[in-house]
């Protein structure tokens, strides 16, 4: 795990502190009378005090991990790779209905040829445009 931010970290020192201070600021208080709701008061106070303390830390050191922004890399990688941009430029008007390649015709063996040249270049970019003046209507189109 990276951190992008980690001089961010720098302000846990902060955290010492300003626990120190606050220790400083609860010793000037005054202190309660002895009436019994305010001393039944004072003992939930005393009671639930360090649990909100606690709290208070772990908030603030939470959020300055989060500032820090913490990052986790997986394994993929980014490789450089050299190709070629290609279009493919495809006629599926009647004209290649013709069945010139036995038992196949024109459309679906350069079908077929398409996918093989496709398969076989794996660092370029390859587009795909159909053209026809009039549709085929084949099932292997």
């Amino acid at each position: 795990m990276e951190f992008k931010h980690p001089y961010f970290f720098l302000l846990l020192i902060v955290i010492p502190a300003l626990h120190f201070l606050m220790r400083k600021r609860q010793r000037l208080s005054l202190g309660f009378s002895s009436a019994t709701e305010i001393q039944s008061f004072a003992t939930l106070r005393t009671f639930f005090y360090p649990v909100l303390i606690f709290f208070r830390y772990t908030a603030l050191i939470l959020f300055t991990i989060a500032l820090a922004r913490p990052q986790s890399f997986s394994s993929e990688r980014e490789y450089q790779t050299k190709g070629v941009d290609i279009i493919i430029a495809m006629d599926i008007s009647g004209s290649m209905l013709a069945e010139d390649f036995k038992p196949e015709n024109r459309l679906a063996v350069a079908k077929q040829e398409a996918i093989k040249f496709v398969k076989g270049r794996e660092n370029d970019r390859i587009g795909f445009v159909v053209f026809a003046r009039f549709h085929a209507m084949s099932s292997d189109a």
